[in-house]
């Protein structure tokens, strides 16, 4: 069993090492190549929004993926050398339980928007779409829609802030039912008794 496990964590020790390996070999082939695209992710959000450029484009997987952050209301250009594949190929977290990939030509532009539960992605050009799938090991950040309903990419922290406020809501309408049902709130009140004016001299009775 301990040579079994040995042998096990040496593999996927080689295979860790083979993929950093792999990504240098592929990063220097594009650095060389006399070939770049640009393509600009325009993030129109209140809220950071994560980019990743996958290595491969016919495989793409978010685990040797280039990471671009990309900061709230500005427009980012993301250089792209290739040898083969022209076309750019992006990872995005769009939903909860949802990332799309994106295969974007030369001069395309992307423009990223809030939805009640993630983001939204348009474009005017020619674009190929597609499902990621495993959307949950994308990352992303947090939208504040998301933030208010108590959503998050990350399951771990996923309704927390709405449980809060639901707990405080209970709270506070079981203080008022009890506040209202007490036997000493309706004494005081009946005790309780407008002011009575006087009248003025001549109309008193």
């Amino acid at each position: 069993l301990v040579q079994a496990y040995l042998a096990q964590k040496l593999h996927q020790k080689q295979e860790c090492i083979m993929g950093s390996v792999h990504g240098l070999f592929v990063d220097f082939l594009r650095s060389i190549s006399p070939w770049t695209s640009v393509v600009y992710v325009k993030n129109c959000t209140a809220t950071p929004v994560t980019v990743l450029l996958a290595r491969d484009p016919h495989h793409p997987s978010h685990v040797d993926a280039v990471v671009h952050e990309i900061c709230t209301h500005d427009t980012l250009g993301i250089v792209y050398g290739y040898w083969q594949e022209p076309r750019a190929t992006l990872i995005l977290r769009t939903g909860i339980d949802e990332a799309k990939v994106f295969h974007v030509p030369h001069g395309g532009r992307l423009l990223v928007e809030t939805t009640r539960h993630g983001l939204k992605v348009t474009t005017t050009d020619s674009m190929e779409e597609e499902e990621y799938s495993e959307p949950h090991a994308v990352p992303g950040h947090d939208t504040f829609p998301m933030i208010l309903r108590g959503e998050s990419f990350d399951h771990t922290q996923s309704g927390r802030l709405l449980g809060r406020v639901s707990s405080q809501a209970a709270g506070l309408k079981e203080e008022f039912a009890s506040e209202s049902s007490s036997p000493f709130s309706r004494s005081d009140a009946k005790q309780r008794k407008p002011p009575r004016l006087a009248a003025p001299e001549g109309l008193e009775q």
